[in-house]
């Protein structure tokens, strides 16, 4: 019997593929099994955690005698390392393991970048404040982050004049995580979004990207970005550039970079998996459903280059853009949304829950979303400066 393997969540693939006639085989944490697990997987393996590799893949050792696998599918940064030692052991093709350490390795990453001279912003392993002073010395602003991070997580902008006390507080709260201090860079950043046949990239998507200044969490997406063909070519090519550095091949990616007003492209880090927060949905609204990435992700996983084709020449009729709501101080008493019949707006959808309340910041930690879509860029653009507490309200107590 055929089967595709699952590590982690991400269900709407899941589902898809599910639909497609693919039988699935769910491996996952037991807190994330569902009571419709059983619908949707032919099996299940769950364990109290993933962290123990060797365990987690031996106890795989009945798949060998019941599937043969048509693919692996994983979409969490960091269950991929699991998810290759699981395809070694079932003779599934997937990513290498260096692939995997250039991709989620911020520091190896950037190592590699500027040995192959594709980029050269100043960047280091540290674990202490003396070490960070060091640094700061010639990189004043930088960017404190987990080397292995994502989701916006606990990324910490400092300079020569952030605190002893700040500092050593941030270093209490990752004491867990290794650390990379980068030189800042000033600018407009983006997300490509891109899926790889072998070595041939195809880049479907250029995201235009709004974050707040403190955390530099994403308070808003459009997509595609309103650009320039020249600084649309620049990105196209500064990207193509970097996944052949990485070695990506047979898989989508989700690479963020920032543009200068000299117009210089710079990396932020790059993902072997789709993007979040919703830029699967922007592009199928920007297309008016032509172009599916999740689909397209569900196919590339089991070998099928089908949707090749249809990734040249693209056209967006439509920009889509998505708007967050994000928590504010105190406890959740009630929350209530508004239905709006206006032409554009796609989408309302609240995540938190009453009793909720403030967490630490990540694009992980939000209230909810509205999302509205528009052949006017400047409309979209309204939207997302516009003040979406209107529509989904919330009372704090």
């Amino acid at each position: 019997m055929e089967a595709i393997i699952i590590v982690g969540g991400f269900s709407t693939i899941h589902r898809l593929l599910k639909e497609e006639g693919h039988n699935l085989v769910l491996v996952t944490e037991t807190s994330q099994v569902k009571e419709k697990n059983n619908e949707l997987y032919k099996q299940v393996f769950a364990f109290d955690s993933l962290e123990d590799y060797s365990y987690v893949v031996s106890s795989l050792y009945p798949l060998k005698m019941r599937y043969s696998f048509e693919g692996i599918v994983c979409m969490v940064d960091e269950l991929q390392e699991l998810t290759k030692k699981i395809a070694d052991y079932l003779g599934i093709k997937y990513l290498t393991e260096e692939q995997i350490k250039l991709i989620n390795n911020k520091f190896a990453m950037r190592k590699k970048l500027a040995v192959k001279k594709i980029d050269n912003i100043a960047s280091k392993k540290v674990s202490s404040e003396p070490e960070i002073r060091d640094f700061l010395k010639e990189n004043s602003p930088s960017i404190l982050k987990p080397i292995n991070g994502s989701a916006s997580r606990s990324i910490f902008k400092v300079t020569t004049e952030t605190s002893k006390t700040e500092l050593e507080e941030y270093l209490r709260n990752n004491k867990n995580e290794s650390l990379v201090i980068e030189e800042f860079v000033e600018g407009k950043e983006f997300s490509v979004e891109a899926i790889s046949f072998e070595n041939r990239h195809y880049i479907y998507g250029i995201t235009e990207k709004f974050k707040e200044g403190k955390h530099f969490v994403e308070t808003g997406h459009i997509a595609p970005a309103n650009i320039s063909p020249k600084m649309k070519k620049q990105i196209r090519d500064f990207v193509i550039k970097v996944l052949n550095c990485l070695g990506v091949e047979d898989t989508v990616s989700h690479t963020e970079v920032i543009v200068t007003k000299s117009g210089d492209v710079h990396i932020v880090e790059t993902h072997a998996r789709l993007g979040g927060d919703m830029i699967t949905e922007l592009y199928k609204l920007a297309s008016n459903g032509k172009i599916d990435p999740i689909k397209m992700a569900s196919h590339i996983c089991t070998g099928d280059y089908s949707d090749e084709k249809s990734l040249k020449n693209l056209e967006y009729p439509n920009f889509s853009g998505i708007k967050f709501l994000e928590f504010s101080e105190g406890k959740i008493k009630a929350i209530t949304t508004d239905e709006i019949k206006e032409k554009g707006y796609t989408e309302i959808s609240v995540r938190a829950k009453v009793g909720d309340k403030n967490l630490k910041p990540s694009s992980l930690n939000r209230i909810g979303h509205v999302i509205y879509t528009n052949q006017d860029y400047s409309q979209v653009l309204n939207f997302l400066e516009s003040d979406i507490s209107k529509i989904i309200r919330v009372e704090y107590e």
